[in-house]
This record gives C-alpha cells, sequence and structure tokens, in this order.
C-alpha cells in the first residue's frame, strides 16, 4: 500500500509510465521520469526490472536509479501466460533457452 497523492493509501502497480519515439532510448526517457518522483515528493520504491538493461548499460539505468533511492527487484519466478502467442514469440524465445541451455551444460558441440 502507498500513499495516494490526494488520498488513502492504494495498492500501488505503476504511478508513472512514459511514452516516447522509437528513435528514443525508452529506458532513457523512464529513467528521467522516475528520476523525477524524489523531487515530487515521492521517494523511489521497489521497482521491477528484468536486469537486462542494467547489465547493458547500467550508467544508464541502474546506478541512477539506485542513487536515487530506488530497489531494483529482479522477478524471480513469473508466471506468463500466453496461450495463442501474441505476447511473446515463443518459438524464439525456446530456442534462444535451448541454446544458452546447451551451451551453459556442454550440449552444443554434440554433433
Amino acid at each position: 500500500m502507498v500513499r495516494e497523492e490526494n488520498g488513502p493509501a492504494v495498492p500501488e502497480l505503476a504511478r508513472r509510465m512514459t511514452l516516447c519515439s522509437c528513435e528514443l532510448d525508452p529506458v532513457r526517457a523512464l529513467a528521467a521520469v522516475l528520476l523525477r518522483m524524489p523531487a515530487a515528493g515521492f521517494p523511489l520504491g521497489d521497482i521491477l526490472d528484468d536486469s537486462g538493461y542494467a547489465h547493458r548499460d547500467a550508467e544508464a539505468w541502474a546506478v541512477l536509479l539506485r542513487a536515487a533511492g530506488a530497489l531494483l527487484r529482479t522477478p524471480e519466478k513469473l508466471v506468463l501466460f500466453d496461450l495463442d502467442g501474441t505476447l511473446v514469440d515463443r518459438d524464439r524465445a525456446f530456442r534462444t533457452w535451448a541454446g544458452e541451455f546447451a551451451a551453459a551444460h556442454g550440449l552444443d558441440n554434440l554433433s
């Protein structure tokens, strides 16, 4: 539960969102929005992220948000039900996972 700007405590899923051109880096755009929150009186708390961007460009995301007080949380267990394949390319995701699994277990050179 979090304090609503002008009301009682409410469950919070998202407080800020951003929409930007595909010519801009959306993560940098969202980081800028989130970094303005503490100045507006809303301290950063837990932020769910997949950590992929943080590893690729930590200075643009993780370093900035942690310095502003955010606690970056990577979901350890996640269930996504996409029965018709509209949200995720399951074939590509499976091929990627299988390749990484095989490489991690020394199974990628068994031909």
